[in-house]
């Protein structure tokens, strides 16, 4: 068999390990650190993801309790906003009434005293002389 000749031999084994040494020497300062760093690069990354995810279910836990807090404060609040809305309704109407009192006696003190006032520019118009107005504004005020 010609592989195994005595003169060809060696050469054959020689030429095998120079280039067996090679490549490793290329692949140990060249490929072994690029994928040692993106396996590195990928650790990280799957440790931010897990660390990022843990902490998005304690914000949505937080989340979710802070929602159902709030929603049954909004329930709460709406089972008792009938009873509010008819006691402010009934505070309101009987607001407004007593305004409507004490709008009503306004009007009635302004139109009497531009009564008087009237009064007054009658008999001031009527009157012949300053006595006669003096005594009939007496009559008027009291």
């Amino acid at each position: 068999m010609p592989q195994l000749d005595k003169f060809t031999f060696g050469p054959q084994v020689f030429w095998l390990v120079v280039i067996f040494f090679a490549l490793y020497f290329i692949l140990v300062s060249t490929g072994l650190p690029r994928l040692y760093k993106i396996f590195i690069f990928r650790k990280k990354k799957l440790l931010l993801l897990n660390n990022s995810s843990e902490k998005g279910v304690k914000e949505t836990f937080f989340y979710q309790k802070t929602l159902t807090s709030l929603l049954e404060n909004l329930l709460h609040k709406l089972r008792v906003l009938p009873e509010n809305l008819n006691k402010a309704v009934e505070v309101e109407l009987l607001n407004k009434e007593s305004l409507e009192v004490v709008h009503a006696e306004r009007v009635n003190t302004v139109l009497t005293k531009l009564h008087d006032l009237n009064s007054v520019k009658n008999n001031m118009y009527a009157a012949k002389s300053l006595e006669d107005w003096n005594l009939s504004n007496k009559k008027i005020i009291n």
